[in-house]
């Protein structure tokens, strides 16, 4: 997992991403793992897939990384008052990806299923401390950053922190 957070925090523009964001200590990431364990055995998967997607963005957003196109974590990834928000946004990217538009409207299945994780997300936020929560939702933070990519990607006119901009008010509202 330390190579997965590795390239997802290197994607970013060098010096962008605050020190204390996303320290990697395997203590944090195994009470992370059990504790999701403890709630439901495939939600036991759902961080290291997290880390496994955002390594995976960071392959097919490579070009972000040249010197004319740096991503820069501070400014281009807007801050959500509900970290789950990214990966909602994770989720509608893989809906919608290899369309030419981000304009294709989830399915009530995919949906549901978003809702059914942001459940179980809510549930582990209730039973981790404060240091497991930071951790978690900055790697939330950062993999979201990454799938934003996809605006600009796809369409050099929108905005790089476009997609962080209005994934509140996408379907499915998290309420």
């Amino acid at each position: 997992m330390i190579v997965n957070l590795s390239k997802i925090k290197n994607w970013y523009k060098s010096g962008s991403i605050p020190s204390d964001v996303a320290i990697y200590d395997d203590s944090i990431i195994n009470a992370i793992l059990s504790k999701s364990n403890d709630i439901d055995a495939e939600f036991g998967s759902f961080f290291p897939e997290l880390l496994a997607t955002g390594a995976s963005y960071t392959e097919i957003f490579d070009h972000f990384t040249s010197d004319e196109m740096h991503y820069d974590f501070t400014h281009d990834v807007v801050h959500q008052n509900n970290s789950f928000e990214y990966y909602k946004l994770v989720q509608i990217v893989d809906y919608n990806y290899g369309n030419d538009s981000f304009g294709k409207i989830i399915s009530e299945k995919d949906a549901s299923h978003i809702l059914h994780v942001y459940h179980l997300y809510k549930t582990l936020l209730d039973q981790l401390n404060s240091d497991e929560k930071n951790f978690f939702n900055d790697v939330l933070k950062l993999v979201g950053g990454i799938a934003s990519a996809y605006g600009p990607y796809n369409d050099t006119a929108f905005s790089y922190n476009g997609l962080t901009t209005k994934i509140h008010g996408l379907q499915p509202l998290l309420g």
